[in-house]
């Protein structure tokens, strides 16, 4: 009689017959990923870790730039967060690991499925340089749409 398959993290390393199956396993997690994915919002002001893509996993602190309607895109506008202020506009965003900085002038893109966990919202005084310094990287003036 074949074992029902348990799909928690810890046992859906092998399959039903009990052998290790990676390819199985690897499908399953991606699964996962986006079903959680499917369920997180991505707000203007948020910070959350994020998985870079060209660095073999690193977990970095991203600052979501975006509007909260891009939240079901597979993609959002986010800010990496540097422990250093850079050249440029660099505005110093308090985070639980102490004080962090956002180059306003490194917008970047970022998809959905590497976020990892939410850590916290960001103060609305903080937010606000951001998008002035977001403004002053792109060559406008003012936040006032006539």
């Amino acid at each position: 009689m074949p074992v029902p398959i348990n799909y928690s993290k810890t046992t859906y390393r092998r399959n039903a017959e009990g052998y290790y199956d990676p390819t199985a396993y690897g499908a399953l997690t991606n699964y996962h990923k986006e079903m959680e994915i499917e369920k997180m919002e991505f707000c203007h002001g948020d910070l959350f870790q994020y998985e870079m893509a060209n660095k073999n996993g690193e977990i970095k602190t991203a600052l979501v730039v975006s509007s909260n309607s891009r939240r079901n895109d597979s993609y959002v506008n986010v800010i990496i967060l540097t422990d250093e202020p850079k050249d440029g506009i660099s505005v110093p965003i308090t985070t639980n690991k102490g004080i962090m900085y956002a180059d306003c002038g490194m917008i970047s893109f970022a998809l959905t499925y590497r976020f990892g966990e939410f850590l916290q919202s960001v103060k609305k005084i903080e937010m606000d340089k951001v998008d002035d310094g977001l403004l002053k990287a792109l060559g406008l003036e003012s936040r006032v749409v006539e």
